[in-house]
């Protein structure tokens, strides 16, 4: 074996054993599929909403997910998960959307992708169905989830009734829905995604450098000077 085979395999043992022992890694969830939703999530009503999507590593990749967890009793959260490949592909296209809600703790739940908000809309408990100047049926949430707007990133948006009753079909069929003009998901309307984005959590490359500097001290020009 020659010298450039030797130190391929070195770097990519080096590589394995890094990724293995990496604190990001092993401190960091991991979710295979939707079908561990139910178990890994806890509290309803709560609606997932995938905010965006990461690789890291050169050979060896990671593959992450960013979400923001709604909840309707208590403020909104921000998770950041190892996912699998497969189920990273999945979900390349459903950034914005929500892919899970559970309305109550009796076991009800879904996970087909679906724009953020959906949970609520049409419940009474959290607003109404009132009609616009332009007479068309739109829904208000009560004065005590107007935040909600902000919280789902709706921005201007204001569902319509026959917006509601498109989503409830494609939900009772099991088909994703992104909206009656495309409004949602990451194919679709660009100002949505920069919306719900906004505040999300740091890049991996971020938490990287914050754990190198708990490490590495590199003295300021100033004190070098002193000691010098």
């Amino acid at each position: 074996m020659n010298k450039i085979s030797i130190y391929v395999l070195l770097i990519l043992i080096y590589l394995g054993v890094s990724k293995s022992f990496s604190p990001f890694e092993t401190r960091t969830p991991f979710i295979a599929n939707e079908k561990v939703f139910d178990g890994f999530f806890s509290g309803a009503p709560l609606s997932v909403i995938l905010l965006d999507s990461s690789s890291s590593g050169f050979l060896i990749k990671t593959y992450h997910h960013h979400y923001k967890l709604v909840y309707a009793f208590r403020p909104p959260e921000r998770l950041t998960v190892r996912v699998s490949k497969d189920f990273w592909n999945q979900n390349i296209d459903n950034h914005g959307l929500s892919i899970f809600r559970r309305k109550d703790n009796s076991g009800g739940s879904s996970t087909i992708p679906m724009p953020p908000g959906m949970l609520f809309l049409g419940d009474p408990s959290y607003g109404n169905w009132e009609t616009s100047d332009s007479g068309q049926r739109v829904w208000r949430f009560h004065r005590t989830y107007r935040t909600f707007k902000n919280m789902l990133g709706w921005g201007d948006f204001i569902p319509s009734y026959g917006f509601f009753q498109k989503a409830s079909a494609h939900l009772a069929n099991g088909k994703a829905f992104t909206g009656e003009n495309d409004e949602f998901g990451e194919s679709k309307s660009l100002t949505f995604k920069q919306k719900i984005q906004q505040n999300v959590l740091p890049t991996f490359k971020e938490n990287a450098r914050e754990y190198l500097k708990t490490f590495i001290w590199i003295p300021s020009w100033d004190s070098r000077k002193i000691k010098n």
